[in-house]
């Protein structure tokens, strides 16, 4: 419930106009993630790697995906990496994202009072961006 509302909240918020390739994936993400990796694995083959947030945004929903079915999303690391590119990049719809999986993988490591840190981070992008 809470990954659909951030889904629907920064869709509005989003100051880079990511690829309708992309935009398709995170939707289905939601639906039918499965689809949406297979989806993403095709748009990374053609995606234009000088343009790095969109290669970041593709790696997080490549993330998104596989932690909806249950696969290994990455690595502690590699989702601070995402958080950290996004926060520098001031894109609210990649932040509040990449916190949720951030707060998902805190709980998977049963860090619970970290995990629900970054959901409220992810909220708090999300109430404080102007667009929505």
């Amino acid at each position: 419930m809470l990954l659909t509302i951030i889904c629907l909240l920064t869709m509005v918020s989003c100051k880079h106009r990511y690829p309708v390739s992309l935009l398709k994936a995170d939707s289905l993400i939601y639906t039918n993630p499965q689809l949406a990796l297979r989806q993403l694995d095709s748009v990374s083959e053609n995606i234009d790697t000088a343009n790095s947030i969109d290669v970041m945004f593709l790696r997080l929903l490549k993330m998104m995906a596989k932690n909806k079915i249950c696969m290994s999303a990455g690595n502690l690391n590699d989702i601070q990496e995402l958080v950290d590119y996004f926060e520098s990049h001031d894109d609210a719809r990649g932040l509040s994202l990449a916190y949720y999986l951030l707060g998902r993988k805190m709980g998977d490591l049963h860090e619970i009072s970290q995990s629900l840190t970054y959901y409220h981070k992810a909220l708090e992008v999300l109430e404080t961006d102007k667009n929505i």
